[in-house]
Order: C-alpha cells, then structure tokens, then sequence
C-alpha cells in the first residue's frame, strides 16, 4: 500500500481498514475539541514547561516525552480524550464488556536541532510476553506533521506478524535511557508516512510497527498519545497508580486493594531513584543485564 487514507467519519470501513492494516487514521469534521487541542499546543510550546515528568532522554540528555498528562491539572490533554467524539472512536474500536483503562498517557515532541528519531518498533516490545490485553494506541495531533518534523511512519500490516523481538538501545549513558527497535523488519512491509493536521486522530494496534525521524525545521511536532486496554483485573496503570477509566469504574475494595498496591509500586520507588542520576544509572544497567 503506498497511498494514505483519510477517514472523515467512523464506519464499517474504517474499522475494518484498523483490522487489515493495523492502523486507521481520521480527520473528524468539525472538531469540538479544538479549544482544548489549541490550549495543549500553547501549553506545551513552552521550552521548559515547569513540574514535568520527563522520559526517553535522547544522547545529549533531552527527553522526548513528558508523561502522566492526563494528571496534570495545568493541561487540557485529559479533556481532549475525553471528549464524545474520541469516546466514540475508542467504544468502536475496542468492543467489549469489560471495563477500559488509559493505561498511561504522555505528550510527544521532537528537539529542535537535536535527536529525536524514533527506532522502529511495536508498543508490545515494551511489554513483550508481559499480560497483552485487547488494546490499542491513540495519537492526536496538536500540529500538522508531515516528513519535515518528524511524522509518524506505520508499517501497514505489520500487526499481522504479532509481538516481534526487539534489541535495546541505550542513548543517554547518564541515566541510562534507552528505546527498543527491531533491526530486521519482515520482508515486504514499508513504512508510509502519516501527513496530518491540527486535530487528527491515529489508532494504531500495539503490534503495528512504527517510528518517526528528527524534526528538521523550528516545529517541535507536539502530539497526544494515549495507550487504551481492557480492564481485567487489579492492577496499576503504568505509572503505578490508580488507572483513570474511560468506561466503567472500581468499586470501593477494588480501589482499597489497588492504593494498597500503589504503596509497592516499583514506579514510585524508580522516580525516587531517578533523582539520583548515579544510582539510577547503576540499578538500569544490572536489571538490563539479566534480561
């Protein structure tokens, strides 16, 4: 396939497209979040915007996330993805009795001038062997992208292939920050490059094989993603909290069990650990040796 589809409304054919293909891409018209999607692109405009959780620090050291955004009380990007058109495009993507969870939620951008490629991989290498649950990943667009800052490339059908096994590859030797990539991709499978605007919305299942190139220009190609799955039984959210939910909730056990394990989070323990760079450090490189 070498040519990129557009869908302007949710139908029969664009789920099916998401099962052939892996991913779909949709530009709903009229945007009624399009308040929040500007108010996020200001917000995080700024160069060095304050109380960040920062993550995936490139060579020289720079993050390319922040993460736990839908946390963040300063930002719109929670109200974005809880709007009734993106509730409607997850319901109709994941059909399912259970309950559905953000797992986790982040803000992606590039460097300006700086590193800011993504190695080609599958979001289920992060989680390869590790409980897959029916999910899939959601990318909203807060600029138009394209070639020129670093647009997300899909490989189509790649999904087809399942969880694929990926090398790690360490960036910044300081805190031992590092991304996964799969260094021999299936034989006939390319990557298109996804051209969007302001707005646009990019499912893509965890098994779809994905990447994207530094920015070559002055734009930062500041994007939304959040990871969507079935609830099926008690556990955190990625970053060792209560998972916020899309449909359904948790009965007052359920949350008392779930804060009881948030005390034994190893997310909670890491950020603390993150402060100190050498420690850090040190503990990434013996749990990267016993993999």
């Amino acid at each position: 396939m070498n040519k990129q589809v557009i869908f302007e409304e949710i139908s029969k054919n664009s789920i099916n497209f998401y099962h052939s293909n892996g991913f779909v891409h949709y530009r709903i018209q009229p945007h009624n979040f399009n308040l929040d999607i500007n108010s996020c692109f200001e917000y995080y405009s700024e160069e060095n915007v304050s109380d960040q959780n920062t993550a995936f620090k490139n060579s020289e050291g720079k993050p390319r996330h922040y993460v736990d955004v839908f946390r963040d009380k300063k930002s719109k990007a929670y109200s974005i993805y809880n709007n009734k058109d993106i509730s409607k495009l997850i319901n109709k993507h994941i059909v399912t009795k259970k309950r559905i969870i953000f797992t986790h939620s982040k803000m992606s951008f590039k460097q300006i001038g700086g590193d800011g490629d993504w190695h080609p991989h599958q979001d289920s290498g992060y989680n390869h062997g590790i409980d897959f649950r029916n999910g899939f990943a959601m990318f909203v667009c807060l600029e138009d992208m394209d070639e020129s800052n670093g647009c997300l490339q899909i490989y189509p059908k790649s999904h087809l292939h399942g969880s694929i096994n990926h090398d790690r590859h360490i960036e910044d030797v300081n805190s031992g920050d590092n991304q996964l990539l799969i260094k021999k991709i299936p034989e006939n499978i390319v990557p298109i490059s996804i051209i969007a605007e302001e707005g646009d919305i990019i499912i893509f299942s965890p098994n779809t094989i994905h990447s994207s190139l530094s920015t070559k220009t002055d734009s930062r190609r500041l994007s939304l993603i959040a990871e969507i799955q079935e609830y099926t039984s008690l556990k955190l959210d990625d970053y060792g909290k209560v998972p916020i939910f899309i449909k359904g909730n948790i009965n007052f056990f359920e949350r008392l069990i779930l804060v009881s394990k948030k005390i034994f989070s190893p997310y909670i323990y890491w950020n603390f650990l993150k402060k100190n760079k050498k420690i850090s450090y040190l503990l990434r490189k013996l749990i990267f040796r016993f993999e």
